[in-house]
Order: C-alpha cells, then sequence, then structure tokens
C-alpha cells in the first residue's frame, strides 16, 4: 500500500486504539490490499512482531470493530481467517460491521 489513506490518517488519532494496533495495521497494510481478503496468521504476526499472541488475536478484533480491517472467511475449517483493508473509516457501532453508504443523486 502506498500513500495514506483516510483510515490510516484517522487511525493516528483515534484514541480507542493502542500503539499494538497500529503496529498491527501499519504491518498489515504492506500485505493486505483493499479489494481481495487474504489470510493473516496468528503466529506470523507474533512472531514478528513480538505480541503475544492472545494480544494478536483481540487487536485484530478491535481493528475490525472500529472499521479499519473488513474480516472474511477462514481459509478451510481449521485455516486462517482473512481480512482486507478498509480505504476510509466511518464510526460503527462495536460488534456491527462498517457498511458503505453511497450518496443518492438529485
Amino acid at each position: 500500500m502506498t500513500g495514506l489513506t483516510p483510515a490510516l490518517r484517522r487511525m493516528a488519532t483515534d484514541r480507542r486504539l493502542g500503539p499494538r494496533a497500529i503496529r498491527i495495521y501499519a504491518y498489515l497494510a504492506d500485505e493486505l490490499d483493499f479489494q481481495d481478503y487474504k489470510p493473516v496468521k496468528l503466529l506470523r504476526l507474533h512472531r514478528e512482531l513480538r505480541i503475544d499472541r492472545a494480544d494478536v488475536s483481540k487487536t485484530l478484533r478491535a481493528l475490525c470493530d472500529h472499521g479499519y480491517l473488513d474480516p472474511g472467511e477462514r481459509e478451510g475449517s481449521r485455516g486462517p481467517r482473512t481480512y482486507r483493508l478498509r480505504y476510509a473509516v466511518r464510526r460503527v457501532e462495536v460488534g456491527k460491521s462498517p457498511t458503505i453508504q453511497f450518496a443518492r443523486s438529485a
């Protein structure tokens, strides 16, 4: 990913997320894109970022809950969960999936 997206700019001032979320998001920004869901292995993030595995899982969930990542399906029954980046973030209720709203033309 290149350049600052609206989501990345918002993350810099989002007080709901801590430094761990910023580290994970910055790492994933180079791995994921905005269209295709790609697998994210918790063990890989745990090892490369030296973050506790349980904390990686909680942080990924928080990034989804706050609209920075879109969660996808698992690869197989026991495979890694897939994610994709969101270009822009709007306020969402925790636990609800963010939706895209289109402006109606007059």
